[in-house]
Parts: C-alpha cells; structure tokens; sequence
C-alpha cells in the first residue's frame, strides 16, 4: 500500500497547525491579545486594537494542491503571529 505524498504533507500540515493553535492559546493574554478556538477557527482579539479569525482548515471538496496551499498559508500566519505575540 502506497501513500500519496500529497496526503502525508496534508496531514503533517493539520498536526503543525494544530500544534501551533495549542502554542497560541498559552501566549493569550486578557489585557493584550485574548486567543480562542472554536472548532475550525482560531480567534484573535486584540484588546482595543481590533479582531481577526482563520479557519484552520478547508474541505475535502477542494484539489489536494488547493488544500496544501490553503494549510501552508494558514500554518505560516499562525508562526508569524505566535513571534509577534512571544516577543
């Protein structure tokens, strides 16, 4: 039985996500940036400075190489908010 390649990076993209959302759930902080989950989203409010929310995660109806992008992408924004937020 063969695994396709595709399907290993896609799955190690979720378990890096997944780990970066529990890393971002222990630098929240209430009086400066309070970090939720709820189900397929990660939530970020930015005390007095605003909002943002990304989904973790896109369906199987996309192509393979839309759902790698789409977690590569996701993957990156949550490290680069993790370095702003550890700074």
């Amino acid at each position: 039985m063969n695994a396709h390649p595709e399907l290993i990076e896609i799955t190690r993209l979720n378990h890096r996500i997944n780990d970066a959302v529990s890393d971002l759930l222990g630098l929240s902080n209430e009086s400066d940036t309070i970090v939720t989950q709820s189900g397929n989203m990660i939530n970020f409010n930015y005390v007095g400075r605003g909002t943002e929310s990304i989904g973790l995660s896109i369906s199987d109806q996309y192509s393979t190489k839309t759902r790698t992008a789409y977690l590569t992408e996701t993957l990156s924004r949550l490290n680069q908010i993790k370095a702003e937020l550890a700074a």
